[in-house]
């Protein structure tokens, strides 16, 4: 009767070397570890893997961050903890990750959180019994693309654009969607209480870079840090062509809305401007009128400086090339104009 126990355990088991002192045996396993199991242990063990089968069921409700896991369990014992254990490489063990879960008619299922976007995840189901394992398949998923995040205190989404730059949710200087923030001369990393030609600091500049995006110039950069920098004027016709534009009002704050083609949308205030765009260097004009935003990107070198932005009203949305209308608009302001700037993170 002890061969015949035996046998079956080393099959179910997988163990090696044995050796049978009365009525205990001494199983050597192939790391050379002895584990001592009297004759009473062995019968439960192998009762127990004829009478166990963990199925591991299959992932759903796969998201950036989680995904839902089920397993069966077939067979009754008096005393049974079932769960999975999951990790990022495919070699599974107790060190992994574990969750147990509440079988309910030899079922059961669990929610994986904080997971990382776009990596896979091996899993199995598993059964304990008086601690023992009795382990499913080794299956696998993988987590989708995050299409919001956070970076550097900074909130960004995904528009699903060609490009797979993210958008802020904020101007720099602002809190939530719908506050303007500060206004900023193109190529200038402070606020000034006067915007015009005899204060800026780059007027006719032949130093100061024709993209400024992530340079010390970038006033979202230096302020933000990271990845964070302004858009160039490609990646703002990007969102004009790519996105639809709506004129909405959020929070009693008027601007523009603009939707990506996966769905998700920013919010843009119309924040007016302030300088000798609308006449007066140190009075915001025309907010909730007009929505200006200064791209990275240098138009000319004359003039103190002319660089490009985007432009929009209750009807229409404007680069420097062709607007949603397909009209042409060489739309470039002087630099010295106080501006607003909506950061981009790759």
């Amino acid at each position: 009767m002890k061969k015949l126990i035996l046998s079956s355990l080393l099959s179910v088991c997988s163990l090696v070397g044995l050796a049978q002192v009365q009525d205990v045996m001494v199983i050597e396993k192939s790391d050379k570890t002895q584990v001592k199991l009297n004759v009473d242990d062995i019968s439960r063990i192998v009762f127990e893997s004829m009478v166990i089968k963990v199925i591991t069921g299959e992932s759903t409700n796969i998201t950036e961050d989680g995904a839902t896991i089920s397993g069966t369990v077939e067979g009754t014992v008096s005393t049974i903890t079932v769960g999975i254990i999951y990790g990022t490489s495919r070699t599974l063990s107790e060190t992994n990750g574990i969750k147990e879960s509440t079988l309910s008619d030899g079922k059961f299922s669990i929610n994986l959180s904080r997971l990382d976007s776009e990596k896979t995840y091996y899993y199995c189901a598993y059964a304990e019994v008086k601690g023992t394992f009795y382990y499913g398949e080794i299956k696998s998923f993988t987590t989708k693309k995050a299409t919001t995040g956070t970076l550097n205190g900074h909130d960004w989404v995904d528009l699903g654009l060609p490009s797979g730059i993210k958008w802020a949710t904020c101007n720099v200087g602002a809190s939530t969607p719908t506050e303007t923030g500060d206004y900023y001369a193109w190529g200038e990393t402070y606020t000034k209480s006067v915007y015009d030609s005899d204060n800026y600091s780059y007027y006719n500049s032949k130093v100061i870079s024709s993209n400024i995006s992530g340079s010390i110039y970038d006033v979202a950069q230096m302020k933000w840090n990271g990845k964070w920098r302004m858009p160039t004027l490609k990646e703002m016709t990007e969102l004009r062509d790519k996105c639809s534009f709506t004129w909405t009002t959020i929070d009693g704050v008027k601007g523009a809305k603009l939707t990506g083609p996966n769905g998700n949308s920013i919010f843009l205030p119309a924040g007016g401007a302030i300088g000798p765009i609308y006449l007066d260097g140190s009075t915001v004009k025309n907010v909730g009128i007009y929505g200006n935003y200064w791209s990275a990107t240098l138009a000319y070198r004359e003039n103190g400086l002319e660089s490009n932005y985007l432009y929009f009203n209750s009807s229409k949305i404007i680069t420097y090339s062709f607007d949603i209308f397909n009209n042409y608009n060489a739309i470039n302001i002087n630099s010295y104009n106080g501006m607003l700037i909506r950061p981009v993170c790759n």
